[in-house]
């Protein structure tokens, strides 16, 4: 299943440390860590996620 991990670089809820763990357990999924962002990339940077979400699904 194909699968998308998003994470603020500035999250003070799950810091971007547990990107990283993510990854280690799901190691097929892409990621991507957004600079200057916080616990929700989607409301955030909701162009960039979208067009990550876009891709994935291409």
């Amino acid at each position: 299943m194909p699968t998308l991990l998003v994470w603020g670089e500035r999250d003070l809820i799950l810091p971007a440390a547990h990107l990283a763990y993510a990854r280690t357990r799901l190691p097929h999924a892409r990621s991507h860590l957004f600079r200057d962002t916080g616990h929700m990339p989607q409301i955030e940077r909701t162009a960039e996620v979208e067009a990550l979400l876009r891709e994935l699904w291409a």
